[in-house]
């Protein structure tokens, strides 16, 4: 399948294990169609919140995940600051909801301090104050509640990236070439 891309970017090097979360979105405008697609390698929190964001935009996406199904008990929790669920409100009300019913609003929460002693934290202010609670979920549940959101067919298990070309100058790339 060849795209042209809409922008070139270097790849991100990482030189630890498991530093970030990789993803990669391979974008185009059909000409004769004026339908804009994009091609998001990874069906992780990143990239199905992509898929879903570029949805609502009006744009036909495919995501490709290498491992063979998403897990139920994959992952540890999450906490989703109220910047993060702004985003995901923005993106769809409807989709910020089901992840707080998935999870739960923290209201008290204590941190032990270097001399033992528990310093209490009444992170409910956040809603008051960022118009959103801090939520913890659980990566798996939270994946697959932006994995509802999307119809079916558009996600395909067991399809590994192994690389991409690019043909064309530094300047105007021409296609890029999934592997």
């Amino acid at each position: 399948r060849q795209l042209k891309p809409l922008r070139a970017a270097p790849r991100p090097s990482c030189s630890r294990r498991m530093c970030c979360s990789r993803l990669a979105v391979v974008a185009s405008v059909d000409s004769s169609s004026r339908a804009n697609t994009a091609t998001i390698v990874g069906a992780g929190i990143s990239g199905l919140a992509a898929a879903i964001a570029l949805r609502k935009a009006g744009w036909e996406v495919s995501v490709f995940e290498r491992a063979t199904e998403l897990k139920q008990n994959a992952g540890t929790g999450l906490a989703i600051w109220p910047n993060g669920m702004k985003s995901l409100m923005q993106i769809d009300e409807e989709l910020g909801q089901a992840v707080k019913d998935a999870g739960c609003c923290i209201e008290t929460m204590g941190m032990k301090t270097l001399d033992g002693s528990v310093d209490m934290s009444n992170p409910s202010m956040l809603e008051d104050q960022y118009g959103q609670p801090l939520v913890c979920i659980q990566w798996s549940s939270l994946q697959q509640v932006l994995y509802s959101f999307l119809p079916e067919g558009t996600v395909t298990l067991g399809c590994k990236f192994t690389g991409y070309e690019v043909s064309g100058s530094d300047d105007m790339p021409g296609n890029i070439t999934a592997r």
